[in-house]
């Protein structure tokens, strides 16, 4: 993990604002015109995938020439999965959010 993340990590969950949170999370669950019920509650996680698988090392016969492993020759790429669940267990299906790299023409409509 680069160290400019682990800086900005730190800072947001300092102890007053984990404490503010708390605060305000509590003064919404106890308002009077709240119900939380199980079905409302969601968690979205987002972790990031390889679109190549990587090789491992494999065990074959001496002699052996073939070994069933191919891979592109093409650089890796991360596509975006987001994964959401609810407390009640139901889930949606997974979101797949693929990056397209920056074309110098988008730029240039951009603006």
């Amino acid at each position: 993990m680069p160290e400019a993340n682990i800086i900005a990590r730190s800072t947001v969950s300092s102890r007053y604002n984990v404490d503010m949170f708390f605060d305000q999370y509590e003064s919404i669950i106890t308002h009077p015109n709240f119900k939380l019920e199980p079905h409302r509650i969601w968690n979205l996680d987002e972790l990031r995938v390889k679109t190549i698988q990587d090789t491992s090392k494999s065990l074959s016969e001496n002699g052996l020439k073939l070994v069933g492993q191919i891979t592109s020759t093409e650089r890796a790429l991360f596509v975006r999965m987001c994964c959401c669940l609810n407390a009640i267990r139901a889930a949606l299906p997974p979101a797949y959010i693929f990056i397209q790299p920056s074309n110098p023409c988008d730029e240039q409509l951009r603006k």
